[in-house]
């Protein structure tokens, strides 16, 4: 069974954006490998949004969410019966720069949240939006622009 093509491009633009959150605002580049991704139903909002494996330590994020947020529209770039079909997803020209803002600091605290503490080199803290380092490298990429 294949996966369909607006699914694969929320997956790719959510990934996109986890990589972006891991490596130039947590700082922790290393953990991008146990990124994981899901796609189902939302039925406890924290469960069902991101989650670390117990098991294998992956960090779990749900596409569906992404897709919810009827944020993002965009164009199939090629055939849509091909596999090899990209579906280009950029932020609705609609939103305002505060909604974008949104959306990047929802799923940013929603990385934070899954990893341990001190994980983005200050001990004894938590990542996120707590760490000041975080806060400024977020609020530089909020003046330049989003994806």
């Amino acid at each position: 069974m294949t996966c369909p093509v607006s699914i694969r491009a929320y997956a790719h633009l959510l990934y996109r954006m986890l990589h972006r959150i891991y490596t130039d605002f947590l700082h922790v580049p290393g953990l991008l490998s146990k990124v994981r991704l899901f796609y189902m139903t939302t039925m406890r909002a924290n469960s069902s949004v991101s989650q670390v494996s117990k098991k294998t330590g992956g960090h779990y994020f749900n596409v569906m969410v992404l897709q919810q947020m009827q944020c993002f529209q965009g164009a199939a770039l090629g055939d849509a019966n091909d596999d090899r079909t990209v579906h280009q997803l950029d932020f609705d020209p609609q939103l305002s720069a505060h909604e974008k803002k949104r959306v990047w600091l929802y799923w940013l605290q929603r990385a934070s949240i899954l990893l341990p503490r001190g994980a983005n080199g200050t001990t004894g803290a938590f990542a996120g939006m707590y760490d000041p380092g975080v806060r400024a490298r977020f609020r530089a990429f909020v003046a330049r622009g989003f994806i």
